[in-house]
Formats: structure tokens, C-alpha cells, sequence
């Protein structure tokens, strides 16, 4: 006979109910992530500082050296990947936007 154990289905239940809250609050974290970052792109400073981060974390740079090195430059690129799919997330043309946006930064310059 296939019994369950009260005790342990209350466990479960509990340990379940505690998942949720958990992914609510993580879910609730993340909108909020989503909202600073679309707020974060409105602006030129953002999008300033936004190229400059993803420029600096090398996420379209290749990072193999044949050395330890590589292991520093795939922990920098992952960070910018993170962000890189934080942007796409609060704006899926926002990556269009930065480039748009440093071009014009290097037509200014160059005038």
C-alpha cells in the first residue's frame, strides 16, 4: 500500500508556497531591472555610459589568448552579455539605438 506521510507532504507544500514567494519577489526584482534599464537608454547620458560598458566588456571581441587571460576576458564578456540581454529585454531596438547613437557621437567628433 502506498502511503504518504502527512508530515512530509506539509513539508512539501510549505517548501512549494516558499518557490513561489521566491520567484515572485525575483520576477518583481527583474520589472523593476527592465524599467531602471529602459529608463537608463532614454537618456544620452545612459546611452553614453551604456556603449562604454558594452565596448569595454568586449562582448563582440574575441577573447581566446591560448593563456590564463582568457579566463579574465570571458568573465568581463559575460558581464556584458548580461547587460547586452537586460537592454534587448527593457528594448529590443536599444542595441540599434547605441550604435546609432555612437555614430553620431563620432561624426561629432571627427567635425
Amino acid at each position: 500500500m502506498n502511503q504518504t506521510d502527512p508530515f512530509l507532504d506539509e513539508l512539501f507544500q510549505v517548501e512549494k508556497a516558499k518557490q513561489k514567494e521566491l520567484s515572485l519577489k525575483e520576477k518583481r526584482r527583474r520589472d523593476a531591472l527592465v524599467l531602471s534599464a529602459k529608463a537608463v537608454i532614454a537618456t544620452e547620458h545612459g546611452k553614453r555610459l551604456l556603449a562604454w560598458v558594452i565596448n569595454q566588456t568586449g562582448v563582440f571581441a574575441p577573447c581566446f589568448t591560448g593563456n590564463s587571460t582568457t579566463f579574465f576576458l570571458e568573465g568581463r564578456r559575460a558581464v556584458g552579455l548580461d547587460l547586452y540581454k537586460l537592454l534587448l529585454t527593457a528594448d529590443p531596438d536599444a542595441m540599434h539605438e547605441l550604435v546609432a547613437f555612437q555614430r553620431e557621437e563620432q561624426r561629432h567628433e571627427s567635425s
